[in-house]
């Protein structure tokens, strides 16, 4: 079997860094003469996503900017491509490019919370993950007596608490 060649791969991970080794070899059959060569290259190590902070105490009908421009990529790669998803709550529409979408804070008797899920994507096709929730205050609003005052626009938020 003349030019015969092996090639394997053994990732292994150190610190944040991965390296991708591979070994071929090559020989002459009958003579037994064999040529190594062994390579080691660092490969790209996954992207950070950064979703943003929560958000807590958004009006009904505000616009929400959700902003993933605190996200990173690796060494010698850079972010390709930036998806945002819906992944609990009522249905909204987003608009927008890059690392930031908007959308309109829905109304809601009960208040609500929407989880949305940034995907980042490197040049070198790694991704990584982040989760932000937007807590909408609920749409009633009423008036309470403090000591024979009325005291306007008190809301009631969807976890039961109150803020002014």
């Amino acid at each position: 079997m003349a030019n015969a060649v092996l090639v394997n791969r053994l990732y292994a991970a150190v610190g944040n860094a991965v390296y991708v080794q591979s070994i071929t070899a090559t020989s002459t059959v009958p003579t037994g003469n064999a040529v190594l060569v062994q390579n080691l290259a660092l490969a790209s190590a996954a992207p950070t996503a950064n979703a943003g902070p929560d958000q807590a105490g958004v009006e009904p009908g505000a616009v929400v900017t959700l902003d993933g421009s605190g996200s990173s990529a690796s060494s010698g790669t850079t972010l390709s491509a930036f998806g945002w998803a819906l992944v609990g709550g009522p249905a909204v529409t987003l608009s927008g490019t890059g690392a930031t979408r908007t959308f309109t804070a829905p109304g809601s008797v009960d208040g609500v919370a929407l989880t949305f899920r940034l995907t980042v994507t490197d040049s070198g096709g790694a991704t990584s993950t982040d989760d932000v929730t937007v807590l909408v205050l609920n749409s009633t609003r009423f008036e309470l007596s403090a000591g024979g005052q009325w005291v306007p626009e008190l809301r009631h938020v969807f976890d039961g608490s109150v803020w002014s």
